[in-house]
């Protein structure tokens, strides 16, 4: 059931969209923290957030970036994509759960604000660099990337024969 959402929305969009609403909640997450002394129900509006926050991770990130390995690269790469996502996914879900006590230690309430930088940082980048994969062969989005990624140069005039006058 998900890949027909994924399928149907495109996962550009939803990798966007998740994005930005994960940084959405991370900026709200950390005003209800920060207001948790003040305002004894702002600890039920944060546990609200939190789960809406894993609600929206879980629809658009967490469900895309897995298969995109395979979409975005040719049959010849994408063994190696995805034992390099995988690996590096992993790796770097070991590494956060080790050093998040010490960031929540030191920064408290705005330890949230790491992650809502490093959420808009890859929404921007989803969706100024990466293609749409909807409906599309790999073969496409080879050179849908091809067409973003080259810059654009005046072509050379080729085969033009020029004419040139000369007054005597």
């Amino acid at each position: 059931m998900p890949f027909l959402i994924i399928e149907s929305i495109g996962k550009k969009v939803l990798l966007f969209r998740g994005y930005m609403i994960v940084s959405v909640m991370l900026v709200l997450i950390t005003i209800t923290l920060s207001l948790q002394d003040y305002v004894y129900w702002m600890p039920y509006c944060s546990m609200v957030l939190i789960f809406l926050f894993i609600v929206s991770f879980s629809s658009g990130p967490a469900g895309v970036i897995a298969p995109l390995p395979g979409e975005i690269l040719t049959q010849s790469y994408k063994s190696a994509g995805y034992t390099l996502a995988c690996t590096l996914n992993w790796t770097s879900l070991f590494l956060l759960g080790m050093v998040f006590p010490f960031i929540v230690r030191y920064l408290g309430a705005f330890c949230f604000l790491i992650f809502l930088f490093f959420c808009m940082l890859c929404g921007l980048y989803t969706r100024f660099n990466v293609p749409e994969t909807k409906n599309k062969t790999a073969l496409e989005i080879a050179a849908e990337f091809e067409k973003m990624h080259t810059k654009k140069s005046p072509e050379p005039d080729v085969g033009v024969i020029k004419i040139c006058e000369s007054k005597l």
